[in-house]
C-alpha cells in the first residue's frame, strides 16, 4: 500500500537512469570547481611572480573557461535536479491521491475536506524540493568537501588540519537545534490542517454564518488558530535563524584561524603568497559543501516529518477489493437476499439490528419509516457504500463484501438525496459513471460511452428535457452549428411572427436596421451586429485602429468620450460614502472591479478646471464605458437625442464600409421584423461580424435571440419565462428541438452544481445512474427535491419500464406513492417491523398503517 513505503523507497526506485546521470554531471562540476583555485595560484606564483603576460592571459582565460563551465553544468544539474523531484512527487501525489478516494466512507465523515486537500498539495510540494536530490546532493558535496580539503592538504597539511577542527562542534550543536524544529513542525502541519479544515467549514457554511449573525464568533475562532499558528512559527524562526547564526560564526571562524596561523607562515617565509590566495579560496569553497550537507540533513528532516505526517493521515486500507482479477465484469440479474445483517457505528450507536429482506428480480421495493429508522442506512450497505461486519447481503448468491467495485458500479445505480454534481457540463455528469466503468475495464467489453440520442431518451424519461431545452434556448450559437440549424431557425422566425406577432410584442425589441436598439448597447447599435473577431470584442476595441478612425471619420469619437465621462461620473457621484457593492453595478456599464480605476479618473479631472486632456488609457476605458451603455437598461444617464441620430448614420456607413454589405440586405418586412426573403444570406463563421440580418444565423448570439430576431425588454424571471414558454410552444411543432436540446447538454452546470435547482440535480443524478443500465436501481429519497408533477413522471418510469427489468430498492419519503411497490418494507429502530404488499400492511393496520395515519 502507498502509504506504507518510507520516503527513500521512492529515491531508489525510481528515475534510477536519470539520478545516475545527474549525478555523474555533478560529479564532472565538482572536478572544474577545482581548477580556478589552481589557475589562482599559478596567476600570482608564476604569471604575475615572473612578469609573464602571455602566460598571465592565458590562465586567466582558462580560469574564467572553467568557471563558466563549472556553473554551466552545476546549472543544468540544479534544473534536472528539481525536475526528478517534481516528477516523483508527482507519481507520489498521484497515487495517494488514487488511495485517498478507496478509503472507506465512514474515514471521510471524519475527515475535513481542508486536511486533505492541505496534505495533497502544501505539505507534499514541500516534500519535492528535497527528492530531486535526495541521492546526488550528499554524495556530490561530500566529494566536494573531500576534494576541497585535500587540495588544502596539499598546500599545507598542518594549515588544513587547524581549519577542520571548527567542524566537529557544529556537528554537534545543529542536530539538537534541527530536533526542536522537527517537534515544531509536526505541531505546525496540524495547526495549519485546523485552519484549513475551519475555512472550508466556514465557506461551506456561509449561509447558516450569514443567518446568524455569527461573523464575530466565527472570526474569533479562527483569530484563536491563527494566533496558535503565529506563535508556532515565531518559534521555529528562532531556531531556524540560531542555526544561521552559529553557520555564519562557524564559517568566519575559518579565516580568522587563516589570516592568524597563515599569515604568519607566509611572513617566516614558508608560505607562498600565492598558495595563501588559493588556499583562502579553497577555504571559501569549502564551506559551500558543508553548508549543502547541513541544509541537506535539515531538508530532510523536515521533509521526512511531512511525508510521514501526510502517509499516517491516509493510512487505511479500503474496505472492498478495488477491481477483480478476471475481466470483464459480472453481470447479475438482481436478486437481493439480506440476513441477520447489524450495522454500528463505533460501539455505541446501533443502526441496524439482526435485518432480513428478500427481493427478487425486478421487483420495486419501497424502504420506510420514520426518521433514523435505518432505512437509509440499509440502502447504502447494499448498495456497497459501507462495509457490514455481521450478517450478510448476497447479490445472486454471492457475499456482497467479497465482490470487487468493478462488479458492483456494473450492476448497482446508486442515487443520493443530495447527489453530488462534477463541475463540468450535463453532458459531462450524464457520461459520467459510463466513462467510469470504461476506465476500469481494460478488457473493452464495457459500454461505450452514449450517443447523443441515447442521452436524450434518459434525459426525457427523467423529466429533464425542458430544463435542458431552456438551457439550450439560452446557449450562443456557435459557428460549428450552422448546419443543423441555419434553415430551421429562419423558419422558426417566420412562424413565430405569423402564429405569435402579438404575444411577443411587449417582450421583445426586435433588430431593425432603421431603429436605434433602446435594449442593445452602443456598439451594438454601430455595427448591428456581434463581433466574432476577438480584436473586435466590445472590451477591446477601443484600442482597435481601424474601428477608432472609423469613430472619428463619423465625428462620434469625442462625443463617445464625454458621453463616457458621464457615464462614470454619475456612478461615482450616486455611490459617494456609500461601499460600491456588486448588486448596484448589474445595472451599470461599469463593473465592480473597475469602479476604482473609473473613480480616479473622475478626481484626476475635478482637479482641472480646464476640460482635461486624457491619456491614452484613460481616455480607451472612457470609451468603452460609453459603448457598453445600454440606454434601455442603465439608467443613471439619458442618451441624447442628436448623438442617437448620429448613430443610426454611423451604423449605415459601419455596414457599408467594414461589413462590406447594403443596408438594405438587414431589412425587414414590417414593424416586428418578419423575414424579408428577398434578402440575400450575408453572414459567414470566419468574417469578423455576425449582422442582424433576417435571413442569417447570428452567431455567438443565444439561441433564443436568434428566433424571436431580437433581445428580450426585461429581466423579470417571469417575463422571460413567458417568453420561453412561447418559443417552446412553436419548438414542440418543429424537428429542431432535439438539435437545441443537445446543445443544452453543454451546459455548464457549475462547481458542484450551482448552477441547478435541486429538483435538476436529483432528475441528472438519476439519469447518470440510469444510462448504466443497472441491474440495481438505488434511490435515497433521490425525488425528495422533485415537485409532485416530476415526481409523478419518476414512479410512472419506475412501475412501467424498469419493473421486471431492474430491481429497485427505493427509501421512500412520501407515503402516496407506496401502491406502485412490489414490496413495502417498515424500519422502526434499526429494525423491520413488518413487510409485505402496501395493500397487506394497510390490511393489517400495523406499523405502516400507523405510520400513514402519523401523516
Amino acid at each position: 500500500m502507498v502509504t506504507e513505503k518510507p520516503l527513500f523507497s521512492w529515491i531508489l526506485k525510481r528515475y534510477r537512469a536519470a539520478q545516475v546521470a545527474l549525478l555523474i554531471l555533478m560529479l564532472a562540476s565538482i572536478v572544474l570547481r577545482i581548477l580556478p583555485l589552481e589557475f589562482q595560484k599559478r596567476i600570482v606564483n608564476t604569471a604575475i611572480a615572473d612578469g609573464n603576460t602571455p602566460l598571465l592571459i592565458r590562465y586567466c582565460i582558462l580560469f574564467l573557461l572553467a568557471l563558466i563551465i563549472a556553473g554551466g553544468l552545476k546549472y543544468v544539474g540544479n534544473v534536472a535536479e528539481k525536475w526528478i523531484g517534481l516528477k516523483l512527487t508527482e507519481e507520489i501525489r498521484n497515487r495517494l491521491f488514487t488511495h485517498v478516494l478507496t478509503l472507506p466512507m465512514g474515514y471521510f465523515r471524519h475527515t475535513a475536506p481542508g486536511t486533505v486537500i492541505t496534505a495533497l498539495t502544501a505539505e507534499l510540494s514541500a516534500v519535492s524540493f528535497f527528492l530531486g536530490g535526495a541521492l546526488v546532493v550528499p554524495i556530490t558535496s561530500l566529494l566536494t568537501f573531500l576534494l576541497f580539503f585535500a587540495y588544502m592538504v596539499y598546500l599545507e597539511p598542518y594549515l588544513a588540519l587547524i581549519t577542520l577542527i571548527i567542524y566537529p562542534f557544529e556537528v554537534a550543536i545543529v542536530p539538537q537545534l534541527q530536533k526542536r524544529m522537527n517537534q515544531l513542525n509536526v505541531r505546525r502541519i496540524h495547526v495549519v490542517r485546523q485552519m484549513s479544515n475551519q475555512i472550508g467549514e466556514s465557506v461551506a457554511g456561509i449561509h447558516e454564518i450569514h443567518g446568524n449573525a455569527s461573523f464575530r464568533l466565527e472570526a474569533n475562532r479562527f483569530a484563536a488558530e491563527s494566533a496558535g499558528l503565529t506563535e508556532i512559527v515565531k518559534r521555529t524562526f528562532v531556531l531556524k535563524y540560531g542555526v544561521k547564526f552559529l553557520n555564519n560564526i562557524f564559517q568566519h571562524l575559518g579565516p580568522f584561524f587563516l589570516f592568524l596561523v597563515g599569515g604568519y607562515l607566509a611572513i617566516e617565509g614558508r608560505f607562498s603568497l600565492g598558495a595563501l590566495v588559493a588556499f583562502l579560496s579553497a577555504h571559501e569553497k569549502l564551506y559551500d559543501p558543508w553548508k549543502e550537507i547541513l541544509e541537506y540533513y535539515q531538508n530532510y528532516q523536515d521533509a521526512n516529518v511531512r511525508y510521514r505526517r501526510v502517509m499516517a493521515q491516509f493510512d487505511r486500507q479500503p474496505d472492498f477489493v478495488l477491481n477483480g482479477a478476471s475481466p470483464p465484469a459480472q453481470q447479475f440479474a438482481g436478486n437481493i437476499r439480506v440476513q441477520g445483517l447489524s450495522y454500528s457505528i463505533g460501539s455505541h450507536v446501533h443502526l441496524l439490528s439482526d435485518v432480513n429482506m428478500n427481493v427478487r428480480h425486478g421487483e420495486l421495493v419501497a424502504l420506510v419509516g420514520p426518521s433514523g429508522s435505518g432505512k437509509s442506512t440499509l440502502a447504502m450497505l447494499i448498495g456497497q457504500q459501507y462495509r457490514y461486519r455481521r450478517g450478510s447481503i448476497r447479490i445472486d448468491h454471492q457475499e456482497l463484501s467479497d465482490l470487487n467495485k468493478r462488479d458492483i458500479s456494473s450492476n448497482i445505480g446508486f442515487v443520493a438525496q443530495h447527489p453530488f454534481i462534477f463541475s463540468g457540463t450535463i453532458r459531462d455528469n450524464l457520461c459520467y459513471s459510463r466513462r467510469a466503468l470504461r476506465e476500469a475495464d481494460a478488457s473493452g467489453h464495457a459500454r461505450k460511452l452514449p450517443t447523443t440520442s441515447e442521452l436524450l431518451d434518459v434525459v426525457y424519461q427523467v423529466g429533464l428535457t425542458d430544463d435542458i431545452l431552456r438551457f439550450g434556448l439560452h446557449a450562443k450559437l456557435a459557428p460549428d452549428d450552422e448546419d443543423n440549424l441555419a434553415a430551421p431557425i429562419v423558419e422558426l422566425r417566420r412562424l413565430l411572427r405569423r402564429e405569435a406577432d402579438a404575444s411577443i410584442q411587449g417582450l421583445i425589441e426586435s433588430y431593425d436596421v432603421h431603429r436605434y436598439l433602446a435594449y442593445g448597447s452602443i456598439y451594438e447599435n454601430i455595427v448591428f451586429g456581434r463581433p466574432l473577431d476577438p480584436a473586435y470584442g466590445i472590451d477591446t476595441v477601443a484600442g482597435h485602429p481601424v474601428f477608432v478612425d472609423f469613430l472619428y471619420a463619423q465625428g462620434i469619437y469625442t462625443q463617445l468620450v464625454d458621453l463616457g465621462f458621464q457615464i462614470a461620473r454619475a456612478t461615482v457621484q450616486l455611490l459617494e460614502g456609500v461601499q460600491p457593492e456588486a448588486l448596484f453595478f448589474a445595472s451599470s456599464p461599469m463593473s465592480l472591479d473597475e469602479f476604482e480605476r473609473y473613480r480616479d479618473i473622475i478626481d484626476h479631472h475635478n482637479v482641472q478646471r480646464e476640460r482635461p486632456v486624457w491619456q491614452e488609457e484613460d481616455e480607451k476605458a472612457l470609451l468603452t464605458l460609453a459603448l457598453r451603455f445600454v440606454p434601455g437598461r442603465h439608467k443613471m444617464i439619458a442618451l441624447p437625442a442628436q448623438l442617437k441620430r448620429l448613430l443610426l448614420a454611423a451604423r449605415n456607413a459601419f455596414l457599408v464600409q467594414i461589413g462590406n454589405i447594403d443596408p438594405s440586405v438587414c431589412e425587414s418586412d414590417g414593424a416586428m421584423g418578419t423575414v424579408n426573403h428577398a434578402a440575400a444570406s450575408i453572414n459567414r463563421p470566419s468574417a469578423p461580424f455576425a449582422f442582424y440580418c433576417p435571413n442569417d444565423l447570428i452567431y455567438m448570439a443565444p439561441i433564443i435571440e436568434n428566433i424571436v430576431f431580437g433581445k428580450a425588454i426585461s429581466d423579470d424571471p417571469a417575463e422571460r419565462a413567458e417568453l420561453d414558454g412561447i418559443v417552446f410552444k412553436l419548438l414542440r411543432t418543429q424537428k429542431v428541438t432535439e438539435s437545441i436540446v443537445a446543445m443544452g447538454l453543454g451546459f455548464d452546470v457549475g462547481s458542484k452544481g450551482d448552477r441547478l435547482s435541486g429538483g435538476q440535480r436529483q432528475k441528472l443524478a438519476l439519469a447518470r445512474a440510469l444510462l448504466k443500465y443497472p441491474s440495481v436501481l438505488i434511490l435515497d429519497e433521490a425525488t425528495a427535491s422533485l415537485d409532485n408533477m416530476s415526481q409523478a413522471q419518476i414512479q410512472r418510469l419506475l412501475e412501467t419500464q424498469m419493473r421486471s427489468k431492474t430491481t429497485v430498492i427505493a427509501v421512500i419519503h412520501r407515503l402516496d406513492l407506496l401502491p406502485g411497490y412490489d414490496q413495502v418494507v417498515v424500519l422502526e429502530g434499526g429494525r423491520i417491523t413488518e413487510s409485505g404488499t402496501y395493500d397487506e400492511l394497510i390490511h393489517r393496520k400495523g406499523a405502516l398503517y400507523d405510520l400513514i395515519q402519523s401523516h
